[in-house]
């Protein structure tokens, strides 16, 4: 866990790391995903320790980008259909190295981002393929504290103090 002191940003996948994967609609046919609240703290934890925080998904909803702006990420991505390329364009904009990068995914379209960044992550429930190229496999499930998880282990390698989380 040694390289966790060098992570200077995190990328994720948005369903089935943020969320569990379901997508369910309403009568109106409006997409409802659910978000674990713990999630979003170790987000704020991340975010104050100066942690660059970025969020990719293949899929579009503003139930995405509306819980990306409630957490206050900037660099939310939808509809992306190359997350390897968006990660080296944000790396290359932001100045960041790809050995600096951590990236948590859980499915097959997250395995050429998790291959080109230093600190690849998969969530417990993650598809084999995924699991097989991961540094680090977390023990809770995505949508279920996964996100807080990673977050804890990181600030904790890195001996960050979180300071004041209202902020």
């Amino acid at each position: 866990m040694n390289h966790l002191k060098n992570i200077k940003a995190v990328f994720f996948d948005c369903d089935g790391v943020f969320t569990d994967g379901k997508i369910t609609f309403d009568t109106d046919g409006q997409e409802m995903r659910t978000f674990d609240m713990q999630d979003g703290m170790g987000i704020t934890l991340l975010r104050r320790a100066g942690i660059f925080i970025s969020v990719m998904s293949s899929s579009y909803g503003g139930s995405i980008e509306k819980r990306m702006k409630m957490l206050k990420i900037e660099h939310t991505y939808t509809s992306v259909k190359d997350k390897s390329i968006l990660i080296k364009e944000v790396c290359e904009k932001e100045g960041l190295s790809l050995e600096s990068v951590a990236f948590m995914g859980d499915d097959i379209v997250d395995v050429p981002p998790m291959e080109i960044v230093g600190f690849p992550i998969a969530v417990a429930n993650a598809v084999p393929a995924v699991k097989e190229i991961a540094c680090h496999v977390t023990q809770k499930s995505g949508g279920a504290g996964a996100i807080r998880e990673i977050a804890e282990l990181i600030l904790g390698e890195q001996k960050t103090i979180f300071g004041e989380v209202n902020q």
